[in-house]
């Protein structure tokens, strides 16, 4: 699990390369206003998108309706984010390292 600062509060994400986007729970999401993003799915750009420190700027954060049985996770992140960055997975020391965005 991934804990990540956007503009909504520290949430949990788990990292899904089966997701094309980075994806957020619709209940964070409700009073929010929402636009139109990638083939008209419904999006929240934050403007804060930390971890561990590090400052990943604007984020959209496409809504999503989580099964309720995911209580663990508030969010998904997804192909979006990690074909711009070098992740490492340190799976004995469960750690992951994440790179500056490719230039």
């Amino acid at each position: 699990m991934l804990l990540i600062e956007t503009d909504l509060g520290v949430k949990k994400f788990s990292l899904d390369t089966g997701s094309t986007y980075t994806l957020l729970r619709s209940s964070l999401m409700k009073d929010q206003n929402l636009t139109e993003k990638e083939e008209g799915l419904p999006a929240f750009s934050s403007s804060k998108f930390q971890m561990g420190g590090k400052d990943f700027g604007c984020r959209d954060l496409y809504r999503f309706d989580l099964a309720d049985e995911f209580t663990e996770i508030e969010g998904v992140l997804g192909m979006d984010f990690m074909r711009n960055h070098q992740l490492y997975i340190d799976y004995p020391n469960r750690i992951i390292y994440i790179g500056d965005a490719f230039s």
